[in-house]
């Protein structure tokens, strides 16, 4: 995608200018919330407003300036073709990776909320099980917007990652149970 700033090829999937920096995709302020969407969004995708435009009667073939690339349209993962929409069943699966590493898991996946509830003792244990139950489907409904492809290779990655974890940890939990019943005879 050119940067319509200073011209420099970059990668299509890309926000900013490697060059300049200025923004590739066009956004405006949500009615609602305030918050940044898409030019061309049809539905905000932090308060669910549905984003009505108003047409002008008559003109149906009005030509408008267009930018020089077309922005990506929000599209809600429940629209999506039904070749690129995850299974329920797969999305209800347990999230071994949001249980055993629910921190790193939670700031790396943007649920900093989450995050930081981990750290607050007793409450941790309510997020953890929630993490283990919800983890796969509040993830898609994050971030279905990067693929299905994307995000089940984070999530194969992340899923290593905990199986890793708990395959170093049990043997040294065991060895330190056998070391501290040695040492209390």
């Amino acid at each position: 995608m050119a940067c319509r700033n200073c011209g420099v090829d970059n990668r299509p999937e890309a926000k900013f200018c490697k060059s300049c920096g200025k923004t590739l995709v066009l956004t405006k302020k949500c009615p609602s919330c305030a918050e940044e969407i898409l030019y061309e969004a049809k539905k905000c995708r932090y308060c669910q407003e549905i984003l009505v435009t108003k047409s002008v009667k008559g003109i149906e073939n009005a030509s408008m300036s267009a930018p020089v690339y077309d922005p990506i349209e929000y599209i809600a993962p429940e629209t999506l073709p039904a070749a690129d929409q995850i299974d329920e069943a797969e999305l209800k699966k347990a999230c071994w990776s949001g249980f055993f590493l629910n921190i790193f898991w939670c700031f790396s996946r943007g649920f900093y909320g989450l995050g930081f509830a981990c750290l607050i003792p007793y409450v941790n244990l309510g997020v953890v099980i929630y993490l283990l139950i919800k983890g796969n489907k509040i993830d898609w409904e994050k971030n279905w917007d990067k693929g299905k492809e994307e995000y089940f290779r984070k999530r194969k990655a992340w899923d290593r990652a905990a199986l890793i974890t708990l395959l170093c940890t049990v043997p040294i939990i065991v060895f330190l149970i056998i070391l501290g019943s040695m040492s209390s005879r």
